[in-house]
């Protein structure tokens, strides 16, 4: 790719983020309600005609099944017409030189680089910036002393995935979740792959959603929550710790259509807009935004109803679009109290996620409980959906 391009590509954002810190204003039409995808390399199409717009990070890497070469001219003009993607940069321009197939995008829709200001939680801005200094100097110091740590610092993505764990950990302190931030970092060198992936899902299910500057509902997916429930901490060594809390309500748990291409994906959404889910999916975003209980009932039974007219619309299963199959999503507001179940059957004294068999907060701690349920709520200015995508079990139109 043309080096000089990127250089003023690059020059460009920086000027436009010392304007505009907030990448959210610096974009152009969103459509509500706004979703934060999955990871591009995995199957997005189902998030993309489920969601208005998709909020979709692009990373230096090579060709996958939805940024290939091919298919690249085809979304740029579906972006264009639908606005149903927003896609960001997570690293800057010029690291993007060798990926060729992404410059008609970069060209053409011109993603503005993904930054945020600092959240306006407590204290200043220096005092902020002063605690981020300092989080920061603590892994510099301690990656020294680990050979492990180096070998990602030196990986395909070792300084992105460096500063992703910086800025975890910062946040972490930031916003007073210690407890969390303690156990990485008497992990860090004893276990380092642990701490790892530790901080990298405190940093996906707890700090991104708090620090998104586009106040986006988060999609995830259920094989990468099982992951994270996976990694408790050893018990016999920090017996007072606990893994990752959660606070939300569960809504509903519905079969949606899979589409495999571009083409069923337009598909999908023209019956999805005949259906109005848009619109009531729109509606209840605003509910759980207001903890409005009666219209979140009321909507969510809507949403419910129209997937249900969806998924018996046999023009689908007669039509060539690749969809042949269902998977599961869920869908739960984050940012209610715990036991506070919503529109859908009781969950317990759990939530959203524990309403999947996923219990990140081990039930004998109920010291803990308490605690991280009231921390979380405090720490989300409002709350917001979330979905929950089961891409491996599929479901026979």
């Amino acid at each position: 790719m043309d080096i000089k391009f990127l250089e003023e590509y690059q020059l460009r954002e920086v000027e436009a983020a010392d304007r505009i810190p907030n990448v959210s204003e610096r974009v152009g039409k969103l459509n509500s309600p706004i979703f934060f995808g999955i990871d591009p390399r995995s199957l997005i199409w189902s998030q993309i005609a489920f969601s208005g717009t998709v909020i979709c990070p692009i990373y230096p890497a090579p060709p996958d099944a939805f940024l290939n070469e091919k298919t690249i001219p085809d979304i740029i003009q579906f972006v264009k017409d639908t606005h149903k993607i927003q896609f960001l940069l997570n690293s800057p321009p010029t690291s993007f030189k060798n990926y060729d197939y992404l410059e008609p995008l970069l060209r053409e829709l011109s993603p503005p680089i993904n930054s945020n200001p600092i959240p306006p939680y407590k204290g200043s801005v220096e005092k902020c910036s002063h605690l981020m200094d300092s989080c920061n100097d603590e892994i510099d110091e301690l990656i020294v002393f680990s050979p492990e740590w180096q070998h990602l610092l030196r990986g395909f993505i070792g300084e992105y995935s460096i500063n992703f764990v910086k800025q975890a950990y910062s946040y972490l302190r930031y916003f007073g979740f210690d407890d969390i931030a303690d156990t990485f970092i008497e992990n860090f060198l004893i276990n380092p792959e642990f701490a790892y992936y530790y901080i990298y899902n405190a940093g996906k299910f707890i700090t991104n959603p708090l620090t998104d500057p586009f106040k986006s509902n988060y999609s995830w997916e259920l094989d990468e929550i099982r992951h994270a429930q996976m990694l408790g901490v050893d018990v016999s060594c920090f017996s007072e710790r606990i893994s990752f809390p959660e606070v939300g309500s569960f809504l509903m748990k519905k079969c949606v259509h899979y589409p495999t291409s571009l083409e069923a994906c337009k598909y999908l959404i023209n019956r999805y807009e005949d259906n109005d889910l848009y619109k009531i999916l729109s509606s209840l975003n605003e509910a759980v935004i207001e903890r409005n209980d009666n219209i979140i009932t009321q909507k969510s039974s809507d949403i419910e109803e129209i997937l249900n007219n969806v998924w018996d619309d046999k023009k689908i299963k007669n039509r060539a679009v690749a969809i042949d199959y269902g998977i599961e999503l869920s869908c739960g507001c984050v940012g209610y109290l715990t036991g506070n179940a919503i529109g859908g059957p009781a969950v317990g004294s759990f939530g959203f996620l524990c309403s999947m068999g996923l219990n990140f907060i081990d039930s004998t701690n109920n010291q803990f409980l308490d605690q991280y349920s009231e921390l979380i709520s405090k720490k989300i200015a409002s709350p917001y959906m979330a979905t929950i995508y089961d891409f491996k079990k599929k479901y026979q139109m």
